[in-house]
């Protein structure tokens, strides 16, 4: 009886830890850093043959499907002093986008969801300088300009660039910094 119960635990502890494992490998499959651009990694698939099926997981355990090869996706989970990004605070995203045909900035929950059905903001939206710099403020209140509504907890940015027109590595992308809380 006792060799009954050893067996039973170790299989229990052995599903336990391959599925904690299976989950933490899942998190940042296809996540690769982004150069000249720090706090910033790439979503990208594709980026080897050993990640590819995790990183196809990933997205449909999300329920998602996955992404063309004409579009890229900037992951950032921190600003710039490597706050983390949390919901009762301002966020400031400040710069310019890859030139691209279009793109989506919006605020996801640690799944890849959409934290309010308003928490993002395209090309067609929003407000640029004439040198196509811009400031999207990622908030819980009401704010002029770029606005991007956050929900209570923490959250992440993500842009999203279509048809990008630059396919280099080292992408300048804009900083983020953090406000008032």
């Amino acid at each position: 009886m006792r060799k009954i119960l050893y067996a039973l635990l170790s299989l229990l502890v052995g599903v336990a830890v391959g599925i904690i494992s299976a989950k933490y490998r899942l998190n940042d499959a296809g996540e690769v850093t982004v150069a000249g651009s720090p706090g910033w990694v790439e979503y990208d698939p594709a980026s080897s043959a050993d990640i590819l099926p995790y990183s196809f997981s990933r997205l449909l355990l999300n329920g998602q499907v996955p992404p063309n090869t004409a579009l890229r996706q900037f992951i950032r989970r921190s600003d710039e002093d490597g706050n983390g990004l949390r919901g009762d605070c301002a966020f400031f995203l400040e710069g310019s986008v890859p030139a691209s045909r279009w793109w989506t900035i919006s605020a996801t929950d640690n799944e890849g969801r959409s934290i309010l059905s308003q928490s993002v903001i395209s090309a067609g939206q929003s407000l640029q300088d004439d040198r196509g710099k811009m400031l999207v403020t990622f908030a819980p209140w009401p704010v002029s300009g770029n606005w991007v509504p956050v929900g209570p907890g923490s959250y992440k940015v993500v842009l999203t660039v279509h048809d990008a027109a630059e396919e280099d590595d080292a992408v300048k992308l804009p900083t983020l910094r953090k406000g008032r809380c």
